[in-house]
């Protein structure tokens, strides 16, 4: 008998008699003995349900097997990540935030909360109030809105910039409780800041508006002793980095003295080429 085919049937390799091999093997099963009826020969060579049975029950006792050669799982010991509360999380949010940022927020939430209490007799809960309502009360706050004490103060009437951050006030404390409500750009706060608007322009018609004080310029002589002390920045990387700071601040500073503070000495870099040094900020 062929070897190919012996092997076929001590194996149980089935594919071998499919196809158009069926009837070119037939006659050399014969000569082995087998039944004549080669279509029960084959049925008896399938699997049998017993030994599917055998399979099975060998992978379910594998998998309850309590093998002590295989290590068990290990438990972690410590964990990846901190853990954190609530009022530490809050800690980090409000740490974006200056101190003198926080006083102006309470500052500005203080005048509403007077006037309030002034207008209706009790506090204004910012937590619970709907955005209509509180567009419609602040439509009112900022044209009712008046300094506590006009003799000290020099005036009756806020300053426009004095209207804005108190309005940035209020809005940077709706933030911090959670409230997801921005009063300046809004959609339903857009009349309300149509109050403010006209109120500006109203004053500035009628010359009630106060103007905005500049700080003094400095004085020419000054700006010549500022000059000269400067020209030696070529010969001193200390001041080429100073001179940076007050081209940059004389010419690019638009908010005050907020923009100094987060100057640091690693803020300018200073490089050397082959005509001369410059700077980057």
């Amino acid at each position: 008998m062929n070897d190919d085919i012996s092997d076929a049937v001590k194996y149980g390799d089935f594919e071998v008699f499919s196809g158009d091999n069926y009837e070119a093997l037939l006659p050399e099963l014969k000569l082995e003995g087998f039944d004549s009826d080669f279509d029960n020969f084959l049925s008896e060579m399938v699997v049998s349900d017993f030994d599917i049975t055998l399979t099975q029950q060998a992978f379910a006792d594998l998998k309850k097997s309590d093998d002590p050669g295989l290590p068990a799982p290990e438990t972690p010991t410590s964990t990846r990540f901190a853990k954190l509360s609530d009022d530490e999380i809050k800690g980090f949010q409000e740490l974006t935030q200056s101190k003198a940022t926080k006083q102006s927020t309470k500052w500005g939430l203080k005048i509403l909360t007077d006037w309030h209490i002034e207008t209706f007799g009790v506090p204004l809960d910012l937590a619970e109030i709907c955005e209509e309502d509180l567009a419609k009360k602040l439509s009112r706050f900022y044209c009712e809105a008046k300094p506590q004490n006009p003799k000290k103060e020099h005036t009756s009437e806020y300053h426009k910039n004095t209207m804005k951050a108190i309005r940035a006030a209020i809005n940077r404390h709706l933030s911090d409780i959670g409230r997801n409500i921005d009063i300046v750009n809004d959609k339903a706060f857009k009349t309300a800041n149509k109050s403010l608007t006209g109120l500006m322009k109203h004053r500035m018609v009628t010359g009630t508006s106060r103007p905005t004080t500049h700080k003094e310029i400095i004085h020419k002589s000054d700006l010549q002793k500022i000059s000269a002390y400067l020209e030696s920045a070529y010969s001193s990387p200390v001041n080429l980095r100073l001179a940076m700071w007050y081209i940059i601040a004389i010419h690019f500073v638009s908010r005050g003295l907020e923009f100094h503070h987060q100057l640091r000495v690693d803020s300018f870099d200073s490089k050397l080429t082959k005509k001369a040094p410059y700077m980057l900020v």
